[in-house]
């Protein structure tokens, strides 16, 4: 049952882009909530420009249905990463905060989906923060990404996200005080994507994604999505783009399928499923790296390597790239030559692998003679 006791307050981030910030407020006012006073706190970063004062117009003037509002305007111009981390500080005042930037957009939905994770999930010290949104790209590698889906309404992953979180008092403080004591955090050491690791130090996603692998920890992720992402253009943007975009659930959900950790699908901060193979193709979870996407830089030491990519490894077994997500192709034995189970202590000469069929099974609906067409126009257009 919510605890209706537990107070939550809405915290939107604020810059430049007054178009963005007017959208996201707009659609706040058309959620559904059941507590009777919800705090709803605007930041707004400094930035001397006109934009800047049109983003205050819009934070003062807009009205809250459904509880108190605050504008916190601040100065001088914190930056990205000390901007939300002031935010996540709003924890000392609240019991749990929604973080949402200007560029996102929620469902109707978003609170009472926070308040059943929050209840949940809170004094679970293996859970590090609530996902409004669902992936459905692996943003490590460009490619797109299928969680596995069971009876159970949310997954779990060692990857952190910007776009829209929720954070309890206890996990915040958790990361907050991880980030004061590895301020000069040695990046390149830490288990995590190069992706990641290519980011600015002032990124404090990046920091959050290396405390949950360094702790051991996971971010809890919805089926539907209860937020996306307009990429709208600002400072670390240049124009917009939409491919972050997802579908937004519209209906209400009971969630009183919430699974213990244990229990749940999990994925690890490369989007690779975390599972146990021992019965179907012998071998435990703790032999084997799993690298189905092919972006892990090394498979520490363990015996066995499960990738799409040609190493130079005896092959003890080979699956096909037909199904959704990768791993069915593994769990359900459909046999094949795109997938293999690698002894990585007995050398051999790489397999053959055909760059062709991972392009086909990413751009499914797109087709290749639409992407032939496609590729003809823009080498065409390019040398015009």
């Amino acid at each position: 049952m919510e605890n209706l006791a537990i107070s939550t307050a809405i915290v939107v981030v604020g810059y430049n882009r007054p178009n963005s910030l007017k959208r996201l407020l707009n659609c706040l006012n058309l959620g559904v909530y059941r507590d009777v006073n919800i705090p709803l706190l605007i930041s707004i970063d400094y930035q001397d420009s006109q934009a800047h004062q049109e983003v205050l117009d819009i934070a003062y003037s807009f009205i809250w249905r459904y509880g108190e509002k605050e504008v916190v305007q601040h100065e001088k111009n914190l930056g990205l990463k000390d901007h939300i981390l002031s935010c996540g500080n709003l924890t000392s005042r609240f019991d749990s905060i929604i973080l949402l930037e200007d560029d996102i957009y929620v469902s109707p939905y978003f609170f009472e989906y926070s308040k059943a994770m929050l209840n949940r999930y809170d004094e679970d010290s293996s859970i590090a923060g609530i996902s409004l949104y669902k992936h459905l790209w692996n943003v490590n590698v460009s490619r797109p990404f299928y969680p596995q889906e069971d009876n159970h309404d949310v997954f779990f992953m060692q990857f952190a996200q910007s776009w829209g979180q929720c954070w309890s008092r206890r996990m915040w403080i958790d990361f907050y005080e991880w980030y004061l004591e590895n301020k000069s955090f040695d990046f390149s050491l830490a288990t995590i994507p190069l992706f990641v690791r290519s980011w600015s130090s002032k990124s404090w996603l990046k920091f959050f994604i290396a405390y949950l692998v360094e702790k051991n920890k996971y971010f809890v992720y919805p089926y539907k999505s209860l937020s996306t992402n307009f990429g709208d253009a600002g400072t670390h943007v240049f124009k917009n783009n939409s491919k972050s975009q997802v579908p937004l659930m519209l209906f209400s959900l009971p969630y009183s399928a919430l699974p213990d950790l244990a229990l749940g699908i999990k994925y690890d901060v490369f989007f690779e499923r975390i599972m146990d193979l021992s019965h179907i193709i012998g071998v435990s979870e703790n032999e084997i790296c799993i690298d189905l996407y092919g972006s892990k830089e090394s498979f520490g030491g363990k015996k066995y390597l499960l990738t799409s990519v040609a190493r130079p490894f005896i092959v003890k077994q080979s699956f096909a790239l037909d199904l959704r997500p990768f791993e069915l192709n593994v769990l359900l034995n459909q046999k094949g030559n795109d997938i293999f189970l690698y002894d990585t202590t007995q050398a051999a000469r790489s397999p053959q692998v055909n760059p062709i069929t991972f392009i086909l099974y990413d751009i499914r609906h797109l087709g290749l003679k639409k992407l032939l067409k496609l590729l003809r126009s823009e080498i065409f257009n390019y040398f015009k």
